[in-house]
């Protein structure tokens, strides 16, 4: 009795750490691209970026925020999910 109670502790064990390293090894998805792809993707097309990111699934992007000047304007790197391309937005307000 005592082994089996000693192999139900182990096993929950190894069930505990095995979860936590997958957790720790996750990475966000939009629509089947990984966020570190589009950051490379971004990086190599749209320049130097910020840590601010997210996903729009209804058009298949990611949007990271680039780290650029320019007055009124609150740039992002557009990443295509599908097609793996990148642009500039540079969403202006046009106001000045």
């Amino acid at each position: 009795m005592k082994k089996l109670i000693l192999l139900i502790i182990i096993l929950i064990v190894i069930l505990l750490v095995v979860i936590k390293i997958q957790n720790n090894h996750s990475e966000e998805i939009c629509n089947g691209m990984i966020l570190s792809e589009a950051k490379e993707i971004a990086m190599n097309t749209c320049g130097e970026l910020k840590e601010i990111y997210f996903c729009n699934e209804n058009t298949n992007t990611w949007w990271i925020d680039l780290d650029l000047e320019k007055e009124g304007c609150a740039p992002a790197c557009v990443v295509n999910v599908l097609d793996k391309s990148a642009e500039i937005n540079w969403r202006c307000t046009g106001l000045i």
